[in-house]
């Protein structure tokens, strides 16, 4: 049987997006799930989506549809996209950016049966050296981007997805569902935690107390959470990696520790701006004040009150204790 999903979603920073998608129902495909994940991962403020992410996206969110045809439009105030597939084949694509304050457009397209087109009103500087160069570094990225929306597939776990699913389950004792937001957040914690514990055993994720945020960061990390996010949930059966039996209990002692102290009182729901605060606190104490630095201070760094820091240090204790127990 033939389904047809026709769609629209309009972001807080003025994009808009429509897609409409149609293909055949396949056994295991869960149209409750479909439209969950759509939710989350299409109203949720500030995404950054280009045209080639949601084509990823949307196609792994229909992975277990029989895709027929799907078209996509995302515009933004300065820009505007189009995609075309049949049968999986891309067959058009529209490109036109505008630049309002001096009133010049540039439109692209392309279609299978007619090749490439473009025009814009850059004519009366077109034959300035600045202007053809930018027109023509223009194109060639437009058709680097053709090439890839033509090899755009569902998203998979490589062995790295894996780990991190893996050390999510371990740490919070359930499984990661990465088209929610509260996921980014647990995820970043966990790993500055972990770094800073010398728990984490390998990867390349670098944290950083950025201006505007309340935690630090992980940009590498970020990238990882952002490209998972349309898998949704993962559940353990999936995930074949291991990691030696040490390493798994000192990620479940501190994932433990961390729970015990973030459930709201007489609730099993975690309060997320403590974790946020935790977070902040220990990776402060450990990269960007001395050891002998005053409670007071650190509190006036983190914008935290002096009970705050107490806390978090006790936390800290009680982990490092009970690691060193486990070495016994």
């Amino acid at each position: 049987m033939e389904r047809e999903f026709i769609e629209t979603f309009h972001n807080s920073d003025g994009s808009t997006l429509n897609f409409t998608f149609r293909g055949q129902m396949l056994e295991n495909a869960n149209e409750q799930q479909i439209r969950l994940l759509l939710d989350n991962i299409f109203k949720v403020k500030n995404r950054n989506l280009d045209i080639l992410r949601v084509a990823t996206y949307i196609r792994t969110i229909f992975k277990d549809i029989e895709e027929t045809y799907l078209y996509i439009n995302l515009k933004n105030p300065n820009d505007e996209n189009s995609v075309v597939y049949q049968e999986k084949e891309l067959i058009a694509y529209f490109d036109k950016e505008t630049n309002e304050l001096d009133a010049e457009y540039f439109e692209f397209s392309y279609t299978k049966s007619a090749g490439i087109h473009f025009s814009s009103n850059f004519n009366s500087r077109i034959k300035e050296y600045s202007t053809s160069q930018s027109v023509s570094n223009l194109i060639t990225q437009l058709l680097g981007r053709i090439n890839k929306l033509n090899d755009a597939t569902p998203i998979n776990l490589d062995l790295n997805d894996e780990k991190l699913c893996h050390i999510y389950r371990l740490f919070y004792s359930e499984n990661p569902n990465f088209s929610l937001q509260k996921t980014h957040l647990r995820l970043q914690s966990m790993m500055n935690l972990l770094i800073i514990f010398g728990i984490y055993p390998d990867g390349d994720y670098y944290f950083r107390k950025y201006p505007d945020n309340e935690m630090p960061l992980s940009l590498g990390l970020d990238v990882v959470i952002n490209k998972l996010a349309p898998l949704g949930e993962i559940n353990d059966n999936v995930i074949s990696v291991q990691f030696p039996e040490k390493k798994e209990k000192q990620m479940k002692i501190v994932g433990e520790i961390v729970r015990n102290h973030l459930y709201k009182f007489e609730s099993d729901e975690i309060d997320y701006n403590l974790l946020k605060q935790i977070s902040s606190i220990v990776y402060t104490k450990e990269y960007l004040v001395s050891k002998s630095e005053s409670t007071k201070r650190i509190a006036g760094h983190c914008e935290c009150s002096i009970e705050d820091v107490k806390k978090s240090s006790q936390l800290v204790k009680k982990v490092i204790r009970e690691l060193s127990e486990e070495e016994i």
